[in-house]
């Protein structure tokens, strides 16, 4: 399966390349401007509006000083995801569990640099919510 992998609070996360459609340069963040709290703001792309969303609130960890923007779809609605910066796309050996707790955002684990590696699926961790946008 090919990963994209980033390191958050000195773990290792990957995300699946087949949710991604591109990445993009996080330019200005807009205001929320009616999106619910959750949601980070709003970002242009290809002159669209696209709710910004962040992995790293998501998983209840800290920001990041580096951040990377990746276009997802969600039914038929784009999305941008922030992550941190991207340390690179592998093709992985993706396990269903490495002895990691299972959460509702888990897609299975891989080993990286000897670490565990947790690989999410950025839609689910917001969950139903995102249905709303």
């Amino acid at each position: 399966m090919e990963i994209v992998v980033f390191k958050l609070n000195e773990r290792y996360f990957g995300i699946n390349l087949k949710y991604i459609i591109e990445f993009i340069v996080l330019k200005s963040l807009k205001g929320r401007n009616g999106l619910p709290e959750w949601v980070d703001g709003s970002i242009s792309y290809k002159g669209e509006k696209l709710p910004f969303l962040s992995v790293w609130k998501g998983l209840k960890l800290s920001s990041p000083k580096r951040k990377v923007g990746i276009v997802t779809k969600f039914n038929t609605s784009r999305l941008i995801f922030g992550i941190p910066k991207v340390i690179g796309l592998y093709d992985m050996d993706v396990k269903e569990e490495l002895g990691i707790p299972i959460a509702k955002y888990f897609e299975g684990a891989a080993v990286f640099k000897d670490k565990p590696l947790i690989i999410v699926n950025p839609i689910k961790l917001y969950g139903k919510k995102i249905e709303k946008l």
